[in-house]
């Protein structure tokens, strides 16, 4: 396993520009979920609603994803994700660490099974 993927990574290799800088944001996976992403850690946290058939693997363990599904991605579970089928409808959110510790958030969030 390589590096951790780092946010800024993500954005650049998928040419989102200036996004960076905020604490949250939410993308329609259309153009953004065409390449596979690499089994790796990453330094930011993901929620996606799949809506296409994709592949998902984390550890030891592949699923095929079929039907819609909501999938949650943190930095502590390295995990790799590949489309299968050419539509990836849905949307996914991406923040980092710093949203969770942002005022009430810290405590109610960190505690969350989710995370």
């Amino acid at each position: 396993m390589g590096r951790k993927e780092t946010i800024a990574a993500f954005y650049d290799d998928r040419g989102i520009i200036g996004e960076e800088s905020r604490l949250f944001n939410v993308f329609e996976n259309g153009d953004h979920c065409t390449v596979p992403h690499i089994y790796n850690r990453r330094d930011y946290y993901k929620v996606s609603l799949l809506q296409g058939q994709s592949r998902l693997s984390w550890h030891d363990r592949e699923t095929l994803i079929d039907r819609p599904a909501l999938v949650f991605f943190n930095p502590h579970t390295p995990f790799g994700w590949e489309p299968v089928s050419i539509e990836q409808p849905g949307f996914f959110c991406m923040f980092q660490q710093a949203f969770l510790q942002n005022g009430e958030r810290n405590e109610s969030m960190q505690q969350a099974p989710l995370f």
